[in-house]
């Protein structure tokens, strides 16, 4: 019986520790299918095989798998720095980010890039049933300019740039003329040249408060109404616009 009175505490603690330990460290076995996830994106991303992938860190904060990716282009004969991180829960299956690091990045260059593929991109979306304003996010490699000195809509950077869309405020359009805005906005993205990995299309809905009905609300604050986000081959449906 006193046998009892040690195993069961310490069993209660073993688990907390565990516990614990996976909160912020992740398990083995997600590990292990986050690492497979990654390899299957990397092939299919690239087939020619240059890259190398290192071994991985749970990420606590948002619940994924990161690993560092060493991308090597033959063209320009430099090593790149990226991070890939795989998520989430315990079958992590989907690529969330793929980011590049500091010290492989041309500050100046994306900087300027940016804005040419923002303008690029806003120029290309005028004349919508509704106003949209485009933010167009690129990550330029040090040394990539030697090969490719100015901004293209084709560059063939790495890790493909992305688009994110805000629209005109929410003024009573129905889910079905979201769908029809954002098909319309596939189209013109891909009759051109552009190249992009995805894109997220967003309408908030402005909202007043100045009555203060709404405790702990501003004066004035949004809520998104409708949201989408999709690829250059994705299939656009109803389903695919979330509320």
């Amino acid at each position: 019986m006193k046998k009892w009175l040690y195993i069961v505490p310490a069993a209660l603690i073993l688990v907390v520790v565990l516990f614990f330990y996976v909160s912020f460290n992740g398990n083995f076995i997600s590990k292990m299918i986050a690492k497979n996830s990654a390899q299957d994106y990397l092939k299919i991303q690239y087939p020619e095989g240059n890259y190398t992938l290192q071994d991985g860190h749970y990420n606590f904060k948002n619940g994924t798998y990161a690993f560092d990716l060493l991308y090597y282009s033959e063209e320009h004969a430099q090593n790149w720095a990226y991070t890939l991180e795989v998520g989430n829960g315990l079958f992590p299956t989907s690529v969330e980010y793929v980011t590049l690091h500091a010290d492989s990045t041309d500050t100046e260059t994306t900087e300027l890039w940016n804005k040419e593929g923002s303008d690029y991109v806003n120029k290309l979306l005028k004349g919508l049933p509704i106003s949209v304003s485009a933010s167009y996010t690129i990550s330029v490699p040090i040394g990539f300019t030697k090969e490719t000195p100015t901004w293209q809509p084709e560059v063939p950077v790495p890790i493909a740039p992305f688009l994110y869309i805000d629209t005109a405020y929410y003024n009573g359009e129905t889910k079905e003329q979201f769908l029809q805005l954002t098909k319309e906005i596939q189209q013109r993205l891909n009759k051109e040249s552009l190249n992009y990995s995805n894109v997220t299309i967003v309408m908030n809905e402005k909202f007043n408060n100045s009555d203060g009905k709404k405790v702990g609300y501003a004066q004035i604050y949004y809520e998104t109404k409708y949201y989408v986000t999709f690829g250059r081959k994705t299939e656009i449906t109803i389903k695919t616009i979330l509320e």
